[in-house]
């Protein structure tokens, strides 16, 4: 059987797809500030692929 390439699913590239989530989350994120008690939303992103 043939085995078909999914992003992200061996274990280098994984690592590598951490390693730039981590970086952009610093980047992104340094001088973020929230109120205690604050309430915001966060969206999710979601993918899917129908046949």
């Amino acid at each position: 059987m043939k085995h078909r390439y999914i992003h992200g699913y061996n274990q280098e590239e994984s690592l590598r797809l951490q390693d730039q989530a981590s970086t952009l989350v610093e980047l992104l994120h340094a001088d973020t500030f929230t109120q205690k008690g604050a309430i915001f939303w966060k969206p999710a992103v979601v993918l899917e692929h129908k046949r």
